[in-house]
């Protein structure tokens, strides 16, 4: 796994394109009972990761841990390290109750935001445990930003595991993060804060200019972390906006194929 952990240290911005390429290409050799239903399962799950910028065990859940034994000075830097175990608390993930879908979006109600340590909770406190509204197309033309278009795809790989295979009730994607973390390396070989990074940097650079409000939409309540999305873009305040890098032809084919497998699907 390449050992890029943390979005700054992964350096390269892929297209909106080249990400669903890699996650059509990927594969992991499921037995053929399983092939179909698991690599749609794989494939929405990746696309969730990118759609939302969530960590692991925001979208598909896993367990929180806690140290337990350790001691802290009143200002709560650690002083005795103690042991670290699994807390009894079992993150969900995203839950199939808090998806909503219409003709032209999916809506993601009460994202959960998992903090990675007890420092920052103790910190910041619990006062951004869930992600706003989150919504994302089914159809082009819906947003008055052109480049909002790019997420449909994405959208649709969703749409055909909920339509198809995902439970009505309760997690949606039925692993936890450990095998969350094995999928995204099968199909990326990078470590699985790249499609944090990739969701990030498509978001600030094409659809939300404002780093304030792209800071609030991944959840950035950390100071120091904050600080790195303040930023003055004058391009921002241009009306014409032109980008030779994002491509929009294959949104209709890509969604076109989709649509097939779940006809065939429906139909078998």
């Amino acid at each position: 796994m390449n050992p890029q952990r943390s979005i700054r240290h992964i350096t390269k911005t892929e297209k909106p394109e080249e990400i669903y390429k890699m996650i059509m290409s990927g594969t992991i050799e499921y037995t053929e009972e399983h092939m179909i239903p698991y690599t749609c399962e794989d494939r929405a799950f990746l696309s969730a990761l990118y759609l939302t910028g969530g960590r692991i065990g925001e979208v598909c859940g896993g367990w929180k841990r806690k140290v337990i034994g350790t001691e802290r000075d009143e200002t709560g830097k650690i002083i005795k390290q103690g042991i670290e175990k699994r807390q009894d608390t079992d993150h969900q993930g995203l839950l199939a109750e808090k998806i909503k879908i219409y003709s032209d979006r999916i809506e993601i109600i009460d994202m959960p935001v998992i903090k990675r340590t007890d420092e920052i909770i103790k910190k910041y406190g619990q006062a951004s445990t869930l992600r706003p509204l989150l919504i994302y197309p089914l159809e082009r033309n819906i947003s008055d930003n052109i480049y909002f278009d790019q997420y449909v795809p994405f959208s649709w790989l969703l749409l055909e595991f909920i339509q198809n295979y995902a439970p009505k009730k309760g997690k949606v994607f039925r692993y936890k993060s450990n095998r969350g973390w094995r999928i995204c390396n099968a199909y990326t070989e990078q470590h699985p804060h790249w499609f944090r990074a990739q969701a990030s940097r498509f978001h600030i650079n094409y659809i939300e200019k404002d780093s304030l409000k792209h800071a609030q939409y991944m959840k950035r309540n950390d100071f120091a972390a904050l600080m790195k999305y303040i930023d003055y873009d004058v391009t921002s305040m241009l009306k014409i906006k032109t980008d030779n890098m994002i491509k929009f032809d294959w949104i209709d084919s890509a969604v076109k194929r989709i649509k097939r497998r779940m006809e065939l699907s429906v139909n078998t």
